[in-house]
């Protein structure tokens, strides 16, 4: 004989076993919940990520981002994004850094969830290249001491202009402003009397460098560079003078005795009717004299002088001599 039940008996027991059926699902999908910290398949890890801009908003390639400690990092790529995986939640020190560039440094909260934004913005310090340093001795020509030359292209990636705020720095002490030229181009001459002992040899065997400050009021340093040697040795301009008999003429000097390479540049300069100048450069060290038979030079006013020039642009110069065509 079947037993009866009251209606609101089985729907009890329906709910119950509904209840249980809950209960199980729970209990296995937090078990096997990846983000679930009980979980046999969870991990502790998770993303940091996020942009590299300069001052200028532009986005910058190759900068490193470091999490510290631990020894995790990331590039960014070519639109200043970068991805760092697997990070443990905790606290760490977000270091960006480039070439070039100034570090940024930002404390980071690593939490369970979704990726950790961190945006670094680096400033781009100015950056030196054809750095030259020269001595020249000119006094037999212009009456002048010895004085050295000194040049660099200086150029600041973010863009802010550099006049006046290039230097020349020798040993930390002594600094002098460079001039602009102009095309991110900056130069300065010293003569020998600007120098401690009125000696341009105070420069020889010491390291100078390039100091420039951009507007954000970071600095930059090139590398070390120096003066090679001086010249002493001057070549004498012997004719013409006072009147060339020819024409093209021969010009003649006395060579000067060095052990180190170097070649003679012939200056002429014409001083009426016209200023013409003609530069006839790469004359062996063995010359003596030189002759150009296609240049007939224009009857007027000269003048003419030959300077021994070394391989890193080191000079010496003779007297200018004034000569006349027909």
């Amino acid at each position: 004989m079947l037993e009866s039940y009251p209606q609101g008996a089985k729907l009890g027991k329906r709910r119950l076993a509904v209840l249980l059926l809950l209960l199980l699902c729970s209990c296995r999908a937090e078990r096997f919940n990846p983000l679930d910290p009980r979980s046999p398949r969870f991990k502790d890890e998770w993303v940091v990520a996020g942009t590299v801009r300069d001052w200028n908003s532009g986005y910058i390639e190759g900068v490193r981002i470091e999490l510290k400690p631990g020894l995790m990092s990331g590039v960014t790529d070519g639109t200043g994004e970068y991805e760092i995986k697997k990070v443990p939640r905790g606290s760490y020190t977000a270091v960006a850094s480039k070439e070039f560039c100034s570090a940024e440094t930002i404390q980071v909260e690593v939490v369970p969830g979704s990726p950790t934004i961190v945006d670094f913005k680096l400033d781009r310090l100015p950056v030196f290249s054809q750095i030259r340093a020269t001595t020249h001795d000119d006094s037999i020509s212009t009456g002048n001491d010895l004085y050295a030359v000194f040049s660099a292209k200086v150029l600041d990636p973010d863009g802010w202009v550099l006049s006046d705020s290039v230097f020349l720095g020798l040993d930390t002490s002594i600094v002098w402003p460079m001039r602009d030229l102009g095309s991110d181009s900056f130069g300065l001459t010293l003569p020998d009397d600007s120098l401690p002992g009125n000696n341009l040899e105070y420069l020889i065997g010491r390291d100078l460098v390039l100091l420039a400050t951009d507007n954000a009021g970071r600095c930059s340093i090139s590398d070390a560079f120096g003066i090679t040697r001086i010249i002493y040795d001057i070549p004498v301009a012997l004719s013409p003078r006072f009147y060339a008999p020819q024409n093209p003429p021969t010009f003649k000097w006395s060579g000067i005795d060095v052990q180190f390479e170097f070649t003679y540049t012939l200056t002429v300069e014409m001083l009426y009717p016209s200023d013409t100048t003609w530069v006839y450069g790469g004359i062996s060290s063995d010359s003596t004299s030189y002759y150009q038979e296609s240049d007939t030079l224009p009857p007027g006013g000269f003048l003419w002088s030959i300077e021994a020039l070394d391989l890193f642009g080191n000079s010496s110069k003779s007297r200018v001599e004034p000569f006349t065509v027909d």
